[in-house]
C-alpha cells in the first residue's frame, strides 16, 4: 500500500475506531485482500483504494442509536451518506484531485446498497466489486465468528446464508473477486468441520 494510502488511512483511523466494533479491523483486513482484487479486475487504485479505506468512516461520525442497530436500512443509509460527504473534507485536506473525489464520495455514497436492510441494485462495476469486497469481511474469522454470536447461529447455518447471500450478489461474474471468496469460504467451511469432530 502506498503512501498517499497510508495518510489516507491515518486520517480515517480515528473515526474507523470511533465506529462499530471493528470497523477499523474491518478496513484493514480488506485492504490486504483488495489491492490485488481491484487490479486484477481492472479497476483504477486511485479510485478504489481510498473508497475502500474510507467506505465506514460515517459509523464513527453517526451516535450509538445508529451504530447499535447497523443492519436497518436507517442507519446504513445515513453512515453512507455522512461517509461519503466527510470523505470530500479528508481527501481535500491532502490536495486529492477533485475529479477522483467525487468519484470515491459516490462509491461509499452506495457501497451497502445491497445489504440487507437498503436493497438497492448497483450497476457499474466498481460500484459492486467494492460492495462485495466489503462482502468478503463476512466470511473472514473475525467478522464471521462475531456475526455468528450476534445472530445466535450455528457456523454451518452462517455458511449457508453466506452462500446464497453471495450468489444473489452474483460475485460468480468477478472472476478474482469470486476466487477471493472461494478461498474465504472454504477456509471456515474447513475451521468448523473441525470444531464439530
Amino acid at each position: 500500500m502506498g503512501k498517499t494510502y497510508n495518510k489516507i488511512l491515518s486520517l480515517a483511523k480515528p473515526y474507523l475506531k470511533k465506529g462499530r466494533k471493528y470497523d477499523y479491523q474491518h478496513t484493514v483486513y480488506l485492504l490486504k485482500l483488495a489491492e490485488k482484487i481491484f487490479i486484477k479486475e481492472g479497476l483504477d487504485l486511485t479510485i478504489m483504494m481510498p473508497a475502500l479505506i474510507l467506505h465506514d468512516i460515517g459509523w464513527g461520525l453517526l451516535d450509538d442509536k445508529y451504530k447499535n442497530n447497523f443492519s436497518t436500512n436507517k442507519a446504513r443509509l445515513a453512515h453512507m451518506k455522512i461517509g461519503a460527504n466527510f470523505s470530500k473534507k479528508i481527501l481535500g485536506n491532502i490536495n486529492y484531485p477533485k475529479y477522483k473525489i467525487n468519484k470515491i464520495s459516490h462509491l461509499i455514497s452506495v457501497h451497502d446498497n445491497m445489504s440487507e436492510g437498503v436493497k438497492k441494485t448497483l450497476n457499474k462495476k466498481e460500484e459492486i466489486i467494492l460492495a462485495n469486497v466489503d462482502f468478503l469481511w463476512r466470511i473472514s474469522k473475525i467478522g464471521m465468528n462475531y456475526n455468528i454470536k450476534r445472530k445466535n447461529i450455528t457456523g454451518k447455518n452462517y455458511l449457508k446464508i453466506i452462500k446464497s447471500k453471495a450468489n444473489k450478489r452474483n460475485i460468480s461474474k468477478y472472476p478474482h473477486l469470486y476466487k477471493a471468496y472461494i478461498r474465504l469460504y472454504q477456509n471456515r467451511l474447513k475451521e468448523i468441520e473441525k470444531g464439530l469432530r
